[in-house]
This record gives structure tokens, C-alpha cells and sequence, in this order.
């Protein structure tokens, strides 16, 4: 059976992305606590901080793991002091590619307040 994988290229970088296997998902799992943990040790509440947080406990982990081979980085992976400095068209395209063969991984956005209330309303017995 054919693995189905997407290449990214930027510049000097060459990404072979792939939909996740068992040990993959784990790898992002895993990925996903360390950078919690690292993240709970930070008490910067600017909005800079929490975007430097969401990118290290939702994307990061992600993008990462999903990386079959990888071209161009001198170390693998990529530290996430490096990752969040990579220009920002290489890593949109990286993201696309990730989510787009693993969609199971894409985040999910909140749920408007008002949706939450009427999903509670109908799940409330009469």
C-alpha cells in the first residue's frame, strides 16, 4: 500500500509530510505534554505570551510530528525556539500540508457561547 505523503518546499527546506500511523500520533501526544509543562512554568499573560503558547501546545506538536523526512534543519526536530521563528509563508504551507492528512489533528475552535447554551437547553430533560 502507497503511503500518502505532501512535500513542502521553502528556500533551503524540504518537508515530507505524512498521514499519521499510531506512532506518529503518539510522538504528537507526547509533544503536546512537554510543551504544556514547559508552558505551565511561564506567567506571561500578554496576548504575545499566549500566542507563543497556543503556537507551542497546538501547532508546534503537530507539525512536527507529522514530518516523515525533513531536508534543510541542521537539528531534528526543530527546536521550538527555532520553529517560531521560521518565516511564516513556509509555515502556513507546513500546516496546510499537516492538516490537511490528518485532519483528526486540526484544532477545534470554541464553541460560540450562545450555541453552548442551546446544545444545553436541548440536552436538558422536560
Amino acid at each position: 500500500m502507497d503511503k500518502v505523503t505532501k512535500v513542502v518546499k521553502y528556500e533551503g527546506y524540504e518537508l515530507t509530510i505524512s498521514v499519521a500511523n499510531a506512532e506518529s500520533g503518539m510522538y504528537r501526544t507526547l509533544l503536546i505534554e512537554q510543551a504544556q509543562a514547559e508552558e505551565s512554568l511561564e506567567k506571561d499573560t500578554d496576548l504575545k505570551a499566549l500566542s507563543r503558547r497556543l503556537l507551542h501546545t497546538i501547532l508546534y506538536p503537530s507539525m512536527i510530528a507529522a514530518v516523515e523526512e525533513q531536508k534543510g534543519f541542521a537539528e531534528w526536530p526543530v527546536s521550538f525556539t527555532e520553529f517560531r521563528k521560521l518565516p511564516e509563508p513556509f509555515m502556513i504551507e507546513w500546516e496546510q500540508a499537516v492538516f490537511s492528512l490528518n485532519g483528526h489533528w486540526q484544532p477545534k475552535l470554541p464553541e460560540e457561547p450562545a450555541k453552548v447554551q442551546k446544545k444545553a437547553m436541548k440536552s436538558t430533560p422536560k
